[in-house]
């Protein structure tokens, strides 16, 4: 059995790679940087035994997606982590076309796909666990983040409602919602570091792919990282929702 992590040349993917490969699974990583897995191949199989996979295909394309699936839709998988994302940072009447669409087939419709066929599969063995990673961004409208937040708003909903229409099944589907975390994501949501410096302290990829995995192995339906960010959930719930856009958007607008 097998373990696939979508998004896994860097940040928490490649973090996700190194916490499945310490617990003995064989590992499947697909990523559009080729050789940045292959870096990743030495190191994990030359400090752990086990067996690494890597596929390269760029999954904001719709027609590399189903490639990608019918290279490997004979494996065993029995992890799913859907973790590639992107973002794409500024209004929505500057940003370009193309990159909202990459957005939304990356965050959405690959990651659906992904989940369809390989759940399928899972629920006729009787078994299987998908994680798939959204954001706090998820609880609310974000300004100057439009897309992203709502594509993220997507996955909380769509694998929480999965999640029930599973139950009984032995699949499992587990959201992991981080909060602002140190990866290469801000820079390819075109976010400069002087931005970045302003929200504060990040969290590491390594805290939040651990943190993720046990929530996972518990069977978590939600998973919010760190106290902050579950306070912040739970506060936003009580507060007049054009007031939390309002609030958000002056965060994020720097």
């Amino acid at each position: 059995m097998k373990a696939l992590v979508t998004g896994a040349s860097s940040g928490i993917g490649y973090e996700f790679a190194k916490v499945l490969a310490k617990n003995k699974y064989d590992i499947i990583l697909v990523s559009r940087n080729k050789e940045k897995l292959q870096k990743i191949k030495k190191e994990i199989e030359r400090w752990h035994k086990t067996k690494v996979y890597l596929y390269k295909s760029d999954l904001s394309k719709l027609n590399e997606v189903n490639k990608f699936y019918q290279k490997i839709k004979n494996e065993d998988i029995g992890i799913l982590i859907n973790n590639a994302g992107v973002g794409n940072f500024g209004k929505f009447l500057d940003t370009p076309w193309e990159k909202d669409n990459e957005v939304i087939n990356l965050n959405i419709k690959a990651l659906t796909f992904l989940t369809k066929i390989f759940s399928e599969k899972m629920v006729e063995k009787g078994e299987g666990k998908i994680l798939n990673v959204a954001s706090v961004a998820a609880f609310q409208p974000g300004p100057y983040l439009a897309v992203y937040s709502a594509t993220k708003s997507y996955v909380l909903y769509f694998s929480e409602a999965l999640a029930e229409e599973l139950k009984g099944t032995g699949v499992t589907v587990t959201t992991l919602c981080p909060g602002l975390t140190m990866s290469s994501f801000f820079k390819r949501s075109g976010i400069s570091d002087d931005e970045i410096k302003t929200w504060g302290n990040l969290t590491t990829a390594k805290e939040i792919a651990e943190y993720g995995y046990e929530m996972m192995m518990k069977n978590k339906t939600i998973a919010v990282y760190g106290l902050r960010n579950i306070f912040s959930i739970f506060l936003k719930r009580f507060l007049p929702r054009n007031f939390v856009t309002k609030i958000t958007g002056r965060v994020l607008k720097v």
